[in-house]
């Protein structure tokens, strides 16, 4: 099978690194790797069977990886500091913009400090179009999605297309070690809290429900990682990590309790921020290290990205000179929904009434949302479809509306055979001020969703880091 690479989509990929567009030509000469069963050892492996995994890989250079982290970190430092730099900790005011009660955002914010802000986790999603990363939404929570990142690297380096290239093409990889970064920078936060050396510090990960059985490889990998990162920073200090269901933890008496016996230091909800409301005063105690627990309803919400883009437009004193050019740089127009007036590109309007003439520029989307639900592409939307979430938004006060921000062009493999020209969009990890590399989602051109996502039929693609 003939694979035609066009001027515009080898441009693309040589924008990411001159091995992403070797990989390219190594596919084109050996085209082998156009076919989906050479690549089974991934797709078919038991832990990642059941997703929607992209064959190829996606590699970057040193220099794109740099542009990514700025990218990553600059963001999610601005959003961080929202509470405190936008807000100055007024709850009414924060609770006015996010739409919600006064007592609803008292009771998120029970327990939360800059120190527990600033060492959040987060991914946020950025497109990459002509004028470079725009921040369409950034995941400020616990469950980030694209944590299978070094099982299917380490699995895609044993694909046999894959791993000649590696070998024949003069290319040196640069291990991303997500899982190894993520415990590192927990075990810093939680040593530099809880300093007896004779106290174990059990870590937690709880899940709404857990799937895998216990002691199945995933969790004793993970512990013995966990074991070796804490012998290496603490020689002599005893801890363990435990995998298990929110219902396993016990708060009481302003302690965490794992199966309600063993005392946990930190723990790790992958359940989207939903805790019960006892683990406050286990936080306000400053007898357990969270991440995110409840905060994530707020800083995880896509008005954050209104806000900065409305504050960075009106060149707001809140932000030094090197923060507005942050905005500009990385967030697309975006506007909270309501009857007012706004700018857009040096001109003033009516807000609803530029949304309904300016249909194929622009996305609507819920602050609140997850998983790319209820995001509706203005040109792939229907006018009086269109009109209506408008008015629904309005009412509502808690949608936002966006420049439209189009991706390059990729190529990936598709289908039994072969490959097509895809949109993507790329998700940076950041824990804490650490940035943990990324994943890239690939969608097909010919679909007609206009959103990039796994609900939508994209395939998640590992970037690989390399020396060019």
């Amino acid at each position: 099978m003939n694979m035609e690479i066009s001027t515009q989509v080898r441009e693309a990929h040589r924008r990411l690194g001159a091995a992403n567009e070797r990989f390219l030509d190594f596919i084109a000469a050996n085209p082998q790797g156009l076919t989906r069963a050479h690549f089974n050892l991934v797709l078919k492996h038991p832990e990642v069977a059941s997703m929607p995994i992209q064959p190829w890989p996606t590699l970057i250079s040193q220099e794109f990886r740099k542009q990514a982290q700025e990218a990553a970190l600059k963001t999610f430092q601005l959003i961080k500091s929202i509470p405190r730099k936008v807000f100055a900790w007024d709850m009414d005011k924060m609770a006015q913009w996010y739409v919600r009660s006064p007592k609803t955002v008292r009771s998120i914010f029970r327990g939360v400090d800059d120190d527990y802000i600033h060492h959040l986790l987060g991914r946020g999603d950025f497109v990459l179009g002509d004028d470079g990363f725009k921040c369409l939404e950034y995941n400020v929570q616990g469950n980030l999605g694209g944590s299978e990142v070094d099982l299917l690297e380490s699995l895609l380096l044993n694909v046999p297309v894959v791993n000649r290239f590696f070998n024949s093409c003069g290319v040196t990889l640069h291990n991303n070690r997500f899982f190894t970064i993520l415990l590192s920078t927990i075990l810093d936060r939680t040593l530099k809290r809880f300093t007896n050396k004779d106290e174990a510090l059990n870590m937690a990960v709880a899940f709404v429900k857990l799937t895998i059985t216990p002691n199945n490889p995933t969790e004793m990998v993970l512990a013995e990682l966990y074991r070796q990162l804490l012998q290496s920073k603490a020689p002599g200090r005893s801890g363990r990590l435990f995998l298990g269901e929110l219902s396993h933890m016990v708060f009481k008496e302003g302690n965490a309790y794992f199966q309600d016996k063993t005392q946990i230091r930190v723990l790790l909800e992958l359940c989207n921020g939903y805790l019960p409301a006892e683990i406050k005063d286990v936080l306000e105690r400053r007898n357990l290290v969270l991440y995110n627990g409840h905060i994530t309803h707020i800083l995880a919400d896509k008005l954050n990205l209104a806000l900065l883009s409305e504050l960075g437009d009106q060149n707001s004193p809140l932000f030094s000179d090197e923060e507005r050019d942050t905005i500009k740089k990385y967030i697309p127009w975006t506007r909270k929904i309501e009857a007012k007036e706004t700018e857009f590109k040096g001109k003033n309007m009516a807000l609803d009434t530029f949304i309904r003439n300016h249909r194929e520029q622009l996305v609507i989307k819920p602050g609140d949302g997850m998983g790319g639900r209820d995001i509706f592409v203005g040109k792939n939307t229907p006018q009086e479809k269109w009109e209506k979430i408008t008015d629904k938004a309005v009412a509502e006060k808690n949608w936002v509306v966006q420049e439209f921000v189009d991706s390059g062009s990729y190529l990936y493999q598709y289908g039994p055979q072969g490959c097509v020209p895809c949109k993507t969009v790329w998700g940076f990890f950041m824990f804490g001020e650490s940035y943990a590399g990324a994943f890239l989602r690939a969608l097909p051109e010919t679909h007609d969703a206009g959103v990039i996502n796994t609900h939508q039929g994209a395939e998640k693609s590992v970037v690989l880091e390399t020396d060019i």
